[in-house]
């Protein structure tokens, strides 16, 4: 079974989802841009593609330019509390903005995987259908 890391050291990506920003992800990054959080928006001179980092307490992660506006996103989560809490920040704050996204979180020693889809938050075992969970 892998050992879980320190609190406060990211284990790794664990973090996996899509944003669906047909109007660029500055609105993202300003959403984001809050005390404790860091964003870094790039656009490439070449095509234009926009690509934006993201950091808050416990978690780290950025995005990957795809067709019509979406964006694929991975990262790290720290498997804490706090990365959790940091997770469902950003879910709540895309939900309330009316942002189509979903983030996965996969926690590995539990083999759980954490489902954030808008506003929805829900747990199950991978290949089983469990009941909802509230992260």
């Amino acid at each position: 079974m892998p050992q879980r890391p320190p609190e406060g050291e990211l284990p790794g990506n664990n973090c996996y989802g899509q944003i669906s920003a047909p109007s660029g992800l500055k609105v993202i990054a300003e959403l984001l841009g809050t005390p404790g959080w860091s964003t870094r928006l790039r656009v490439s001179r070449y095509s234009g593609a926009e690509e934006l980092q993201i950091t808050g307490p416990g978690l780290e992660m950025e995005t990957d330019p795809v067709r019509g506006g979406r964006h694929f996103l991975g990262g790290e989560v720290e498997p804490s509390e706090r990365g959790r809490a940091s997770l469902r920040h950003v879910s709540a704050l895309l939900a309330e903005a009316g942002i189509a996204h979903r983030l996965e979180l996969y926690i590995p020693e539990t083999d759980m995987l954490l489902d954030h889809h808008n506003s929805a938050r829900v747990a199950r075992r991978r290949g089983k259908r469990s009941k909802p969970m509230i992260v």
